[in-house]
């Protein structure tokens, strides 16, 4: 699955909201997973080693032209309930841990050494989308 490109529909349950510094040359998109880079900057959900996965994206944000931080911020909902695309995903994953693969899209295995874990599958919500559990603080 390739990565989103514009804002993606957003379904989403009660969870913490916090503001992060915007990474160089990023372009955030309502709805799409957050990662936090290794200088600690929000960035595009992927599956990089050193990153940690900070949670989903509440409002638009464009860096694409911008250092780090540029006075830019976004806002992520750090834990919650989020229906996710997750190709394949089965009753049988739930409680299963779920890694991140590009800013839309989760798996329930881990890619290599780098695998950034963003939450747990509690509910199937349709066909190739889990409901994931996200907890920042865990």
């Amino acid at each position: 699955m390739a990565d989103a490109t514009a804002g993606l529909q957003c379904y989403r349950r009660k969870g913490e909201l916090y503001g992060f510094a915007v990474a160089a040359a990023a372009h955030l998109y309502y709805g799409t997973i957050v990662n936090k880079n290794s200088s600690g900057y929000a960035k595009k959900g992927a599956n990089v080693s050193g990153e940690k996965a900070l949670g989903i994206c509440e409002t638009e944000r464009d860096n694409s032209g911008g250092a780090d931080g540029a006075g830019k911020a976004v806002n992520v909902w750090l834990d919650g309930i989020f229906k996710i695309q997750c190709t394949g995903v089965a009753i049988t994953d739930i409680g299963s841990k779920v890694y991140v693969v590009d800013n839309q899209t989760v798996q329930t295995s881990a890619m290599g050494s780098g695998y950034v874990e963003l939450g747990e599958i509690v509910g199937v919500a349709a066909t190739n989308y889990a409901d994931v559990k996200i907890n920042y603080f865990a």
